[in-house]
């Protein structure tokens, strides 16, 4: 039986098909009636043989649980309930069941993660097309149609040089705001798509520097800034969402939570490298 389940799960790809795999095989093996993975916490099925049941046909105290854990960590919990006719799964059953909860708590896993990545990269896709609609709406809605008037009131300046000099010189007056408004704005595109102090002093100095502003804007309040001695290189996102996380915490800390004093701390977990 071990030997099938491992030949499924070789074959299964997707998560959704690898716990299919693991409760078909135990179900069709061992002629179990209900066989079932749920989550971690035991509030989502994550498969159930034979597929389409509701739920459990037995009452709880004829169902077995076997938590499936991988590396001292409960990745899912397998359900399976007696055959028609037996009060409960034999102990040579049970055994077996519980060999086979070790063998498939890291498909689980994996499944998982698997599941996990493939959610990341979905928001991320989600995250990026946002990105661009909001530069398209700014740029099209925003710079673009000022720079189109700046180019002609150049025209209407350029002709009024000759009959009105003073006229034009006005207007040269009204371009040059126009057009400092529109660096400004452009310095906000680019500030909205990676903050240039990242680049100058790093996301320590830049953490460091948004504490140091936020003092001086509210001195009734004190910040803990706690940062690793060392600042090992990040991938451009993460720098980026760790640097946004900062600065959305200290904002709803001075609008909302009226405290006189909150810590800031920053820590490398993990292996991590820059790109």
């Amino acid at each position: 039986m071990i030997a099938t389940l491992g030949h499924e799960l070789t074959i299964a790809r997707a998560p959704d098909a690898v716990f299919e795999a693991i409760v078909a095989t135990i179900g069709q093996s061992l002629k179990l009636p209900y066989v079932a993975i749920l989550s971690p916490d035991e509030t989502e099925l994550q498969a159930v043989f034979p597929r389409g049941t509701p739920g459990p046909p037995h009452p709880p105290a004829q169902l077995l649980r076997l938590p499936l854990r991988h590396q001292e960590q409960v990745v899912g919990v397998l359900h399976v309930t007696p055959r028609a006719g037996e009060a409960q799964i034999t102990a040579a059953e049970q055994q077996l069941l519980s060999d086979l909860a070790r063998q498939t708590s890291i498909a689980v896993y994996a499944a998982r993660l698997s599941a996990d990545v493939q959610q990341s990269r979905e928001r991320i896709v989600v995250a990026r097309e946002e990105e661009r609609r909001r530069l398209r709406r700014d740029l099209h809605d925003g710079l673009g149609p000022q720079l189109a008037s700046q180019t002609l009131t150049l025209d209407v300046i350029a002709r009024m040089l000759r009959h009105d000099p003073d006229g034009a010189a006005a207007l040269l007056q009204t371009v040059r705001e126009q057009i400092q408004a529109a660096v400004g704005e452009i310095r906000e595109l680019i500030y909205g798509l990676r903050p240039p102090v990242l680049d100058d002093i790093g996301l320590h100095g830049a953490i460091a520097e948004l504490v140091e502003r936020v003092l001086l804007q509210h001195s009734q309040l004190q910040v803990t800034l706690q940062l690793p001695d060392t600042q090992l290189p990040l991938p451009a996102a993460v720098e980026v969402a760790s640097y946004r996380i900062a600065q959305e915490a200290l904002t709803n800390v001075v609008r909302h939570a009226q405290a006189s004093h909150c810590a800031v701390r920053l820590s490398y977990s993990g292996a991590v490298g820059g790109d």
